[in-house]
């Protein structure tokens, strides 16, 4: 049954920072890193470590579950890699999450999965969506994205439409162009810019 499906055997995470100033808005956030990702960018800060470095036992996402939980931070981040190519089993993170403590929860996402996105927006699972905007949609092929284009339109509108305050953001790197930026600034004027980090976390 659904409902014991066990999300802590299934997510791989990477990554645990128990307290960051620059992840969550307003928030002093634990921030856990997932492992995978769907796109390929090559700007990607998080890509060396999440690629090379060992999944986390099932034993140690735990104990990481457990001290977000319990841990002094105002804020969890679900970041990755992309948390949404867990599907159903970010979801029940999330929902456990939700259900054992009242800190305040933001996702990270790529945008590429908003069927994912739909019951965590449904159920008010967080309190603040953050989507990368990478650069022109129709473009995306540059960041090794090869799926329905319209996907990525559906997550912008649901997340902007949510109700939940949300955070679009973009990294400015030499691999955008005059189309890139003339997408980004009609589409996404709340737009918040990065620069690209050249060293690894």
């Amino acid at each position: 049954m659904e409902h014991n499906r066990d999300f802590k055997r299934n997510i791989k995470a990477f990554g645990y920072h128990r307290s960051s100033l620059v992840d969550y808005p307003g928030e002093v956030a634990g921030v856990l890193f997932l492992k995978y990702c769907n796109l390929s960018c090559d700007y990607c800060h998080n890509a060396k470590n999440m690629n090379f470095l060992e999944s986390k036992s099932e034993e140690q996402f735990k104990d990481i579950l457990n001290d977000m939980i319990n841990s002094p931070s105002t804020g969890l981040v679900i970041t990755g890699g992309e948390p949404a190519l867990y599907g159903k089993d970010i979801v029940l993170m999330l929902k456990h999450l939700r259900s054992c403590t009242k800190k305040k929860i933001k996702l990270d996402t790529n945008g590429t999965m908003p069927e994912v996105l739909k019951p965590i927006i449904k159920d008010k699972l967080v309190d603040m969506i953050a989507m990368d905007i990478k650069g022109h949609f129709d473009s995306y092929e540059k960041f090794g994205y090869h799926g329905d284009k319209s996907l990525l339109y559906e997550s912008a509108f649901m997340i902007r439409t949510s109700n939940i305050p949300y955070q679009f953001r973009t990294t400015m790197w030499s691999g955008l162009d005059e189309n890139d930026y003339g997408f980004i600034l009609k589409n996404f004027p709340d737009i918040k810019w990065q620069k690209e980090i050249k060293e690894q976390i």
